[in-house]
């Protein structure tokens, strides 16, 4: 059974265009992704909210994302919970979290096909 502590998969849409480098880990790429979740209100009228998620990847994964995410592609992610500690300009201590995604699954037909040619991604949607 797969461990779940500190896991996370989301379901959106890509909000950017991707930013990539290399570090002492390798080659990272980073990109935001969207959420949306709909619901009706108690008077029955339709309510939605878009969530944004800072993702970011390392090694095979980020030179995925690199050649095949664009900006408004559909993509289902898996990863963990990641936060980073830094001290602002002002001196004051704060947190940025965000989701730092191992597996990709591409869900944009082209690119999921393009991207399967080029790795071991998996064709099925995990849940």
């Amino acid at each position: 059974m797969q461990d779940l502590r500190n896991s996370a998969q989301l379901l959106g849409n890509v909000g950017e265009e991707v930013k990539s480098g290399t570090t002492e880990r390798g080659v990272w790429a980073s990109f935001s992704l969207a959420t949306n979740e709909t619901w009706k209100d108690a008077d029955g009228d339709k309510q939605n909210r878009t969530e944004w998620h800072k993702i970011a990847c390392f090694g095979k994964t980020a030179e995925l994302a690199i050649a095949y995410i664009s900006k408004g592609d559909r993509v289902l992610l898996e990863g963990r919970i990641r936060s980073n500690s830094y001290t602002d300009k002002e001196g004051v201590s704060r947190v940025k979290n965000f989701i730092e995604a191992n597996k990709l699954v591409f869900l944009t037909q082209s690119k999921k096909e393009d991207a399967k040619a080029a790795s071991t991604i998996d064709d099925e949607i995990p849940f």
